[in-house]
């Protein structure tokens, strides 16, 4: 019996305007070879009414993992329930261009000694969004570039491969119950490097994501602090030597000062604290 190509696996918080959008876009796909698999971490009625709404458009998966909490946790139950070839992360607020599974999968068809694929995010405009500074060139992803070719949204991998080193790690991401709050999707990739893996990164094929716009109160600043700490746990985890973790500790402390100069005052705490968020992951991190 032939698989179905993709199986998109979607973590469910509780933001059901934001996911109409995705699933809007999910509808528009000129490649229909796909299946989603929603997680659900809530206690909720919003999504089985989103889910309404769309169960004829697309095969459509719910599972229930309340009180399970955690990115991680989500992605990985959703993989146990996977029936795609290759599966895929998308945020709950990203948007797939109308093309892009069907160029994901001309891509894939020519390169079949690949087992993941990385494509650019950004906003609707071009601008970098979820990933920050992403490169402009296309590689081979490898551990010194890891940081500027990975970001979850746009992951695309081989279902069975990732199955084989045991999905993400549960400590690491959004939700968990640790400090530990981002770089999942970063030691994911290292690990199937590490193991053999092949991963490519193609910034011409494009998931969009918006920007953040909000304002920098002390939620969004305890945000950047956990991403932080995530960081530098997956620094720590792949043995990242201290001189190099500063290093990159040190390039949020140079735009947290950028901001200082445009008197952007809790902005500026934001990188602070996400750069010492880095420095106390690669120590604190067990």
């Amino acid at each position: 019996m032939k698989r179905i190509l993709f199986s998109l696996i979607i973590g469910f918080t509780g933001r059901s305007e934001c996911l109409k959008q995705l699933f809007k876009s999910l509808e528009e796909q000129q490649l229909k070879d796909f299946e989603v698999i929603l997680i659900d971490q809530t206690l909720g009625t919003q999504l089985d009414e989103v889910i309404s709404v769309y169960r004829d458009c697309f095969a459509i998966k719910k599972i229930n993992a309340y009180p399970a909490r955690g990115v991680s946790i989500a992605r990985n139950v959703g993989l146990l329930h996977a029936d795609g070839e290759w599966c895929a992360f998308p945020d709950d607020d990203c948007i797939y261009p109308a093309d892009l599974l069907k160029n994901i999968k001309t891509w894939l068809n020519q390169h079949s000694d690949y087992c993941g694929l990385s494509c650019i995010v950004t906003d609707c405009n071009n601008k970098f969004s979820a990933g920050g500074y992403m490169s402009r060139r296309q590689m081979d992803i490898g551990k010194h570039n890891v940081w500027r070719t990975v970001v979850s949204p746009s992951l695309f991998l081989k279902t069975d491969v990732v199955l084989g080193i045991k999905g993400f790690d549960e400590r690491l991401g959004i939700g968990v119950l640790t400090n530990f709050g981002g770089g999942e999707e970063t030691d994911l990739v290292m690990r199937l490097v590490e193991t053999g893996g092949k991963i490519f990164y193609v910034p011409d094929l494009t998931v969009w994501h918006p920007r953040y716009i909000g304002n920098y109160d002390n939620k969004r600043i305890l945000y950047g602090w956990t991403c932080g700490c995530g960081c530098g746990a997956v620094m720590k985890i792949h043995q990242w030597s201290y001189l190099k973790s500063f290093y990159f500790a040190s390039l949020l402390f140079l735009r947290a000062f950028q901001q200082l100069m445009l008197l952007r005052l809790r902005r500026a705490v934001y990188h602070f604290a996400m750069g010492f968020g880095r420095l106390y992951g690669r120590v604190a991190f067990k």
